[in-house]
């Protein structure tokens, strides 16, 4: 036989209410101005750390007797304009470096579809008027050039009749 247990009054659910709506939400409470000036000029941030940089931080925290917080503001406050600026430019040069790796490909495949597109001959098929596509590369690419130089294959407005 199962016990009953007692619910407290703030967390009793009414008839009226879902278990997934639960009891009364609570707003929450105001920060005093002071926590609130603070907040604002020292804002929170979260920082997830490699285990190298990460040793660093905690052998300056130990050296220098301060929290972990205060060993992450030591070690900012440390680097110089210069330091900054060498980080920001290896940070741009990876980033182009990761650009270019990434964009490569699609531009090959990009140029290839143009280079095909301008690079090739189509004529309609005699028997079914389908179109047949010559390529510069394909092995009946040669005998299409022959046909057409034995035939007198010429310009429409030929540059050398103009003069």
């Amino acid at each position: 036989m199962k016990k009953a247990t007692s619910i407290p009054g703030s967390q009793a659910i009414r008839p009226d209410q879902s278990r997934a709506q639960g009891a009364r939400q609570s707003a929450p409470r105001p920060q005093a101005a002071a926590r609130r000036r603070y907040a604002s000029a020292h804002p929170g941030r979260t920082v997830r750390l490699q285990p190298g940089p990460d040793a660093k931080v905690a052998a300056i925290c130990e050296h220098l007797d301060v929290s972990f917080n205060g060993g992450v503001n030591i070690a900012i406050d440390g680097l110089d304009d210069a330091s900054l600026e060498a980080i920001h430019t290896h940070g741009y040069e990876q980033g182009y470096r990761d650009g270019v790796a990434a964009g490569r490909a699609q531009g090959r495949a990009a140029g290839e579809a143009e280079a095909k597109r301008i690079y090739r001959l189509t004529v309609p098929c005699a028997n079914c008027h389908e179109p047949i596509e010559i390529r510069h590369d394909d092995s009946s690419a040669d005998s299409v050039l022959r046909v057409l130089i034995d035939r007198g294959i010429a310009h429409t407005t030929c540059p050398s009749q103009r003069e």
